[in-house]
């Protein structure tokens, strides 16, 4: 599986992506969204897991201008953040986010998440 993190944390990108590795899948990075977008233009991607609080424009919006695009509308989108409460939970869905992480998180629930997607 393909997959974009975005993470402005260059700390959680590299675990992110070393777990991921590990398991099998390639990795894309992003530390923006401006860079997701370039990163998705430049590759074909199958999950996008993007932090929500990130300088600039934040991961709701990402999602959706993702939604909102013929070519990346479909393409899951994961939320990672420190944050699980109802309100989080309704934002997610309303950005067009189909899941999400809380931090910290143990490599097996990353995993866990990605499967069903996979």
């Amino acid at each position: 599986m393909n997959i974009l993190a975005v993470d402005d944390s260059e700390v959680i990108l590299e675990f992110v992506t070393s777990v991921l590795e590990d398991a099998g899948h390639t990795v894309y990075q992003a530390s923006s969204a401006a860079a997701a977008i370039d990163a998705l233009d430049a590759n074909s991607v199958d999950l996008v897991m993007t932090d929500i609080n990130m300088q600039g424009t934040d991961g709701y919006a990402l999602a959706r201008n993702l939604r909102d695009s013929d070519r990346f509308g479909s393409i899951p989108i994961v939320f990672v953040t420190g944050d699980a409460s109802e309100e989080f939970k309704s934002k997610c869905h309303s950005a067009g986010g189909n899941g999400w992480l809380k931090k910290p998180f143990k490599p097996e629930q990353m995993l866990g998440v990605i499967k069903t997607y996979a």
